[in-house]
């Protein structure tokens, strides 16, 4: 899968323009070998979510009385001339992406399959265009028979004209579809969960390369230890969302990687529960759901033969999701829940080698410049990251040393491990030079550090972690940071 150039953007809300797609493909006859990606939108309307000048029987009507007397008559419409209308009437109303938005919904209405479907939709549409007007009628005649295929009035009227009409309120394709495509797999999309942006599938990326030198630097400790049984690496994804980074990590490293995930919204807890099981596959056959007091969820996947919550003892990888903030997953909050009466499950020991998090991070004054079917539709609280967009940045680096330590069942931390932990953050472009200087300040008091964090309780260096680097997106923003929680006794 290949990721088209995006435009630079403050925010990577939904990066791709119709007119890039086309450009991208112009000259190319092999679609389907040029990119089999899917690509978000969202840029400025002035359409209101709640109320569209147009009903869907308005909508209806629009398509059968610009078919053809022929189509007319046999109450059918082709599929060319749906793809016409689509991209004419989302223009007309300003929709962000209409050709784009009419390829996938389309695909979708039609039941075409996932990873072509869109795809061969667009070649026609792009076929089309190219030819002048001399040759249109003779290139109708060679047309594909998807291009041809004749689509019902009921078929559009139950199906397709729904899916329109939400799209033309401004909700984005991918709550529409209800899935998405992230990394190499097909990921399930709720309401309000975000939708997953190609920067993150870059985090990915650069996650996965400190976890093959973790593996390597793992291997060579325990051959000087004379140690020949295997530890799997324990990671944390703080934020989980639909659960696509833990996922994506799981399927590169299976049965090497335990993974913890946490989040504040009870859905996210369920549904990246749901999308690991689907897509991690056999497994996960003897999960565990646990639904528990005050809404409180969970979830302990990839049990194994043997019973074992963790999997240490056989050759599964497990993916746990619990209902939990950054600040408040810490080894205090689990001796208070142990020592309740009511039975809540434990919280899993940290010892975490690796701590990933795509957390809210857009500034509050930022807010406003997002678009509306992000805003209206995306949840806030997952966007929002306070008034620089670092409040929850900061209760992860300031938990960061707990979570990479050893701990007995006390509480007490035990001998801390002898290699380094790392955790790689997506964050907003200002946020690199703040972290920097923040993380290398040696007071609250230094000149570097920035009015919103000299106005937090504790604004003090977070003991053992340091700024490693940052790294700019494919649009050349920074937008990712690397830091390290120094393990040495």
């Amino acid at each position: 899968r290949k990721l088209l150039p995006y435009p630079k953007m403050l925010h990577p809300s939904i990066p791709f323009h119709d007119n890039t797609i086309l450009q991208s493909l112009s000259g190319s006859t092999a679609i389907s070998t040029t990119t089999t990606h899917r690509f978000a939108s969202s840029f400025t309307t002035d359409v209101n979510e709640d109320c569209h000048p147009l009903s869907e029987d308005d909508v209806l009507q629009i398509f059968t009385t610009t078919s053809s007397s022929q189509q007319q008559q046999q109450d059918m419409i082709t599929v060319l001339h749906i793809i016409d209308q689509s991209i004419n009437l989302f223009t007309e109303y300003d929709i962000p992406e209409p050709i784009h938005s009419t390829v996938h919904l389309l695909s979708a209405a039609l039941d075409l399959p996932w990873d072509t479907g869109f795809l061969d939709l667009l070649h026609i549409y792009e076929q089309q265009q190219q030819q002048s007007s001399s040759l249109r009628e003779q290139q109708q005649q060679q047309q594909t028979l998807l291009q041809n295929r004749q689509v019902t009035k009921e078929e559009l009227q139950t199906i397709y004209i729904p899916m329109l009409y939400k799209r033309l309120k401004l909700q984005p394709i991918q709550y529409i579809i209800g899935k998405w495509d992230f990394y190499d797999f097909t990921i399930k999309i709720r309401k309000p969960m975000l939708c997953p942006r190609p920067e993150t599938e870059e985090l990915v990326s650069l996650v996965q390369t400190d976890i093959r030198l973790l593996f390597r630097n793992m291997e060579q400790q325990q051959q000087e230890e004379g140690k020949n049984k295997k530890k799997r690496l324990r990671i944390l994804d703080v934020g989980c969302g639909t659960g696509a980074i833990g996922i994506a990590i799981l399927k590169l490293f299976p049965k090497c990687v335990d993974l913890v995930a946490i989040d504040v919204c009870k859905e996210a807890v369920e549904l990246s529960t749901e999308n690991a099981h689907d897509i991690l596959g056999g497994g996960f056959e003897n999960s565990v759901v646990s639904k528990e007091e005050n809404d409180e969820v969970v979830v302990v996947m990839g049990q194994g033969k043997n019973g074992v919550a963790h999997g240490y003892d056989d050759d599964r990888s497990t993916y746990r999701a619990i209902l939990c903030s950054a600040a408040d997953f810490t080894h205090e909050s689990k001796n208070n829940r142990d020592n309740n009466t009511r039975n809540h499950h434990p919280l899993p020991p940290f010892e975490f080698d690796l701590v990933v998090s795509n957390p809210p991070y857009i500034p509050s004054n930022d807010m406003e410049t997002l678009t509306k079917d992000v805003v209206d539709y995306e949840d806030v609280n997952a966007l929002c990251g306070g008034g620089d967009g670092m409040d929850v940045i900061r209760d992860i680096v300031h938990r960061l040393p707990e979570w990479c330590s050893s701990y007995d069942v006390n509480g007490k931390e035990e001998e801390t491990k002898s290699r380094d932990c790392i955790c790689w953050m997506e964050v907003d472009t200002s946020h690199p030079k703040l972290m920097e200087e923040w993380l290398s300040s040696s007071s609250p008091s230094s000149s570097n550090t920035s009015d919103e964090m000299k106005r937090q309780e504790d604004v003090h260096m977070p003991s053992k972690v340091e700024f490693v680097e940052g790294q700019k997106d494919l649009s050349g923003l920074d937008r990712f940071v690397k830091l390290r929680i120094q393990n040495h006794p």
